[in-house]
């Protein structure tokens, strides 16, 4: 490539705009082979939560218990953890739950990290409504 062209390239390639934005998906479609439940804005960022449910495809949503291994990862959080909902009355509890290398040992200690409309969206996504 000459020096003029090269030059040109290298150019266009630096006054390109650069954006933190991705188009966030509608909550309940299908991410990464999960479910969205929800996008937390986090300044000019955002920390993406998705669902994985641990049960057959053909049985979600189910009217019983839904278990599903949730993450959330972007600015912040590089969560993980298994959740449990109780379908019958919406309760929920971490069968596990770790951030980083960091393995939380109480439901407690997940529900400060996960946004509350993760576990909304994901009982509503999860469970039958009744």
């Amino acid at each position: 490539m000459n020096r003029p062209i090269a030059g040109l390239v290298l150019l266009a390639y630096l006054c390109t705009p650069v954006s933190g934005y991705a188009a966030q998906p509608k909550i309940g479609a299908t991410v990464d082979g999960g479910i969205f439940l929800y996008r937390q804005s986090v300044e000019n960022y955002w920390d993406d939560w998705i669902a994985y449910p641990l049960m057959a495809k053909t049985k979600v949503p189910t009217s019983s218990q839904a278990r599903a291994t949730v993450t959330g990862e972007g600015k912040l959080n590089s969560f993980i953890g298994n959740l449990s909902i109780n379908c019958e009355n919406g309760k929920h509890f971490w069968e596990s739950s770790a951030i980083g290398s960091e393995i939380f040992t109480t439901d407690n200690q997940a529900d400060k990290i996960v946004p509350s409309p993760v576990i909304k969206n994901a009982i509503k996504l999860l469970c039958k409504a009744n």
